[in-house]
């Protein structure tokens, strides 16, 4: 008998080098065009996509719709033992590996992002059973696609969408936190932690 032929798949390592990172400032600059698209539009839509960049580059999860269904109440703050007088904020979230994991965010982000989303809905009735992104939203998926296609369209007007004729989609943020943590010698086990992958994952393709 024949067998059948297997289509070949592209691997991690060629996924990474077709979809490169967005450098620091780069992100600053996405952040910007659409804070500044907010304030041309009045869409409030436009200002909470750039705290979702925030929150992609704070954490190293999956752009997608792994940070579109943590909702309020998987939010909490914790007690850090090397700083107790600062909580540390976390966020819960089943990912792509894990069916339960626990996020850390950035000081940065938990006193200057993360104040603006609690705020952002505070006229509108919502609890802690609602989406902490875009809670008014009940189409996850049709929401994402909202939110990639004008991460595309603002990316390519910042003229900043393709690096070396390689397109970098949302999901190049992920490509940046875990860039940025390998370059700045953090422990190979922590970075894999932090992005719910396996060190053998990020030793293959970073």
């Amino acid at each position: 008998s024949i067998l059948p032929v297997i289509p070949e798949l592209p691997s991690t390592k060629r996924i990474n080098e077709e979809r490169p990172m967005y450098f620091p400032k780069e992100i600053r600059q996405l952040v910007n065009a659409f804070i500044k698209e907010y304030e041309t539009t009045n869409d409030r839509f436009y200002d909470e996509v750039a705290d979702l960049i925030q929150f992609c580059r704070s954490s190293g999860v999956r752009p997608g719709l792994e940070p579109l269904k943590i909702k309020r109440f998987q939010t909490r703050f914790i007690n850090d033992p090397d700083n107790p007088s600062v909580p540390v904020l976390t966020f819960q979230l089943k990912t792509k590996t894990k069916p339960s994991h626990t996020i850390s965010m950035h000081p940065d982000f938990t006193h200057n992002i993360y104040p603006r989303m609690m705020s952002r809905y505070s006229e509108d009735n919502i609890n802690a059973e609602d989406y902490g992104f875009f809670p008014l939203e009940k189409n996850r998926d049709k929401l994402y696609q909202r939110i990639s296609k004008n991460f595309t369209r603002i990316s390519q007007n910042e003229k900043l969408y393709y690096l070396n004729d390689k397109e970098r989609p949302f999901y190049s943020i992920r490509h940046s936190f875990i860039t940025n943590r390998i370059n700045k010698d953090v422990p190979i086990q922590l970075v894999a932690d932090a992005s719910s992958t396996s060190s053998a994952v990020i030793q293959s393709n970073y």
